[in-house]
């Protein structure tokens, strides 16, 4: 931040203070005209103004290296001389963008809660609303559902800073089976700069459903799965794989080759 005033012959001290919301009121620093000196006030800012002034201009610059939510205040340079005063100032708003993502298993059993479907995000600052978003079918539209505060689970909560988890019950329940759903999440924020209509949204992923009976009567068998090509079920623990890389299931020999 800079101020720059002219025609301020004579001047005797310059004023570097800060306003907040809550009405507190701090003093950054004092430039003194006689002695070419500064004196620091009760601020928690510790960052140094520096000065270009001659007999008839002045300008200070304020430079705050690392910008934290708690420095969103009106500062005021003030400029007193024999003659009276004058004032300038410059109004600080913080914003920092939000992030989103899905943090989901490839697939499902139809049978498993949705409970490991989840969203996390970093709601950025000021803060903003997480956003669910689900689609049934293979089309563009999306269901938006905006998430209460009272469902979110804070991983993170520092000042300016909240990461938040949310998992997906509830916000649906049907068409699963038809392995069309798919999904999404955000953040709602009317300051977020990457976006022109304040939504910030993971990519979309899909929602795959197994059918919870395809072990019926498989025991501890290993067996293809059906909705992915290199993909295989140990039935014995209900779990979903897929081969690695540049092999695939073997239904004969019950193996990735």
């Amino acid at each position: 931040m800079a101020w720059n005033a002219e025609n301020i012959g004579g001047w005797t001290n310059i004023f570097l203070t800060r306003h907040f919301s809550n009405k507190k009121l701090e003093t950054i620093a004092t430039i003194h005209a006689d002695t070419m000196t500064i004196s620091y006030g009760n601020s928690t800012l510790f960052v140094s103004p520096r000065t270009i002034f001659d007999q008839t201009s002045a300008t200070v610059y304020l430079d705050i290296r690392v910008l934290q939510c708690q420095d969103e205040a009106v500062y005021t340079v003030r400029i007193t001389s024999d003659l009276g005063q004058i004032q300038r100032q410059t109004e600080l708003h913080v914003l920092r963008e939000p992030t989103a993502k899905i943090v989901t298993p490839k697939y499902l059993f139809s049978d498993e809660t949705l409970d490991n479907i989840k969203c996390e995000a970093d709601i950025g600052y000021p803060y903003g609303e997480i956003v669910m978003r689900v689609s049934y079918d293979e089309g563009t539209n999306f269901e938006n559902y905006f998430v209460p505060r009272e469902m979110m689970d804070v991983q993170i909560a520092e000042p300016c800073k909240e990461i938040v988890s949310v998992n997906f019950t509830g916000f649906f329940d049907r068409g699963l089976e038809k392995n069309l759903t798919r999904i999404q999440c955000g953040v709602y924020d009317s300051n977020a700069i990457r976006s022109e209509d304040g939504y910030i949204m993971s990519p979309e992923k899909p929602v795959r459903i197994v059918p919870a009976n395809i072990c019926e009567a498989k025991g501890s068998q290993l067996i293809h799965n059906p909705y992915e090509p290199c993909g295989y079920i140990e039935c014995s623990q209900r779990k979903l794989n897929t081969c690695p890389v540049s092999t695939c299931f073997d239904q004969e020999l019950l193996k990735c080759k």
